[in-house]
């Protein structure tokens, strides 16, 4: 039988029903401000590391990620703007409170900038949250909000959904490690946020997607807490309203995990991710 691999490009190279507890995290946080930097084209940027990256309107490239500029002990999240040569036109970077750490995971665009969501610290009381943040063409900041826990909640993925808003993915360790999915509107303010995984377990969520029926489809892995040493894939289907319809579990090799997924033309889902010693499925 012939293995078909599917490649998906990367910047930083870095069925079985159960049941899922379904909570709702209290305390939202937005309107928070981040710092944000301009980088000077042609300085230095120090172990910089891309974890998404799109087509310009106008043909040239966006790329999003981490890199370290004026502290060699913490990651901004970071934001350029590059020739299809791999010159840079504009960078900015972004970090949290007290210029502590900030990550940029996944970025898209819209008709009058950019989108991006990562993680950084927007209270020194608290745990990282996620960062939604709009930008302009040229890279300056629009607005930005942070949802999250007291504890650390971190995003990873991130769509446009058909009534003009977002949704995010991510996962959060209060009060437990579990799926952590944010729904906004336009403007990033709040809808509703749910979280989903399995009592004594750890799951993260890599990737979500608007199926045809409104709802939405999620995927990540899952360790649970006999089998700490063993990751299985997890992929979770909601509503519209982040209402649980079914969750499954994929277990190929030792360690796996989801890092993509879409619906296919017949209704279908495909996954793309890890399987053991760093094998691609």
């Amino acid at each position: 039988m012939k293995n078909y691999i599917f490649i998906v490009l990367f910047l930083c190279l870095c069925i079985s029903c159960i049941t899922i507890p379904e909570r709702t995290i209290s305390q939202s946080r937005q309107n928070q401000v981040l710092t944000f930097n301009k980088i000077t084209p042609g300085s230095y940027l120090l172990n910089s590391c891309g974890y998404s990256v799109l087509p310009a309107t106008d043909g040239n490239l966006i790329i999003c990620g981490t890199t370290m500029t004026y502290s060699f002990d913490c990651e901004e999240g970071l934001i350029l703007k590059a020739y299809t040569n791999g010159d840079y036109l504009w960078a900015r970077t972004f970090s949290g409170i007290d210029n502590s750490c900030g990550q940029c995971r996944y970025i898209k665009q819209i008709k009058d900038g950019l989108v991006l969501v990562g993680t950084a610290k927007f209270n020194k009381d608290r745990g990282d949250d996620i960062a939604l943040i709009k930008i302009d063409n040229e890279g300056n900041t629009v607005w930005s909000k942070n949802f999250g826990s007291n504890g650390d909640d971190y995003g990873y993925s991130m769509e446009l959904t058909s009534d003009n808003g977002y949704i995010i993915a991510g996962s959060t360790n209060q009060p437990s490690n579990l799926f952590y999915l944010v729904k906004t509107d336009d403007s990033g303010n709040l809808i509703w946020e749910k979280t989903f995984g399995q009592t004594g377990s750890a799951a993260t969520a890599y990737s979500v997607k608007q199926t045809k029926d409104k709802g939405f489809i999620i995927a990540g892995d899952i360790v649970v807490s006999n089998t700490p040493n063993s990751a299985d894939v997890y992929i979770v289907k909601i509503d519209e309203n982040g209402n649980s319809l079914w969750a499954k579990t994929f277990n190929i090799n030792a360690a796996d995990s989801a890092n993509s997924l879409l619906q296919t033309s017949d209704g279908e889902y495909m996954v793309c991710g890890t399987s053991g010693d760093k094998k691609y499925f």
